[in-house]
């Protein structure tokens, strides 16, 4: 059990250092959950069930994050605590 809680703990760090570093939410919470899975394999090479259900849900979150997937390809993503620009007004 306290290793599943060191695997969380290296996720939600892994998400703090990436929001805070490019200020993407989107980006940080993909990145965030796929530390869980390797994580799990370097740390826990034999929970392969813990593995591929992590691998599942990283899926399912990428799959779920695809307009904002597109969003950061193309520049346009809003980061933490910006608005957006609207039209015709400066934000």
């Amino acid at each position: 059990m306290e290793a599943v809680f060191l695997l969380l703990a290296i996720s939600a760090v892994i998400w703090l250092t990436i929001l805070t570093a490019t200020g993407y939410m989107s980006l940080a919470s993909m990145l965030g959950a796929l530390a869980f899975p390797l994580a799990v394999r370097a740390l826990m090479p034999e929970s392969m069930y813990t593995f591929w259900t992590g691998m599942a849900l990283v899926a399912f979150i990428f799959y779920t994050h695809r307009s904002n997937i597109m969003r950061l390809v193309s520049g346009n993503e809003n980061r933490f605590g910006r608005r957006a620009k609207t039209a015709g007004r400066d934000a």
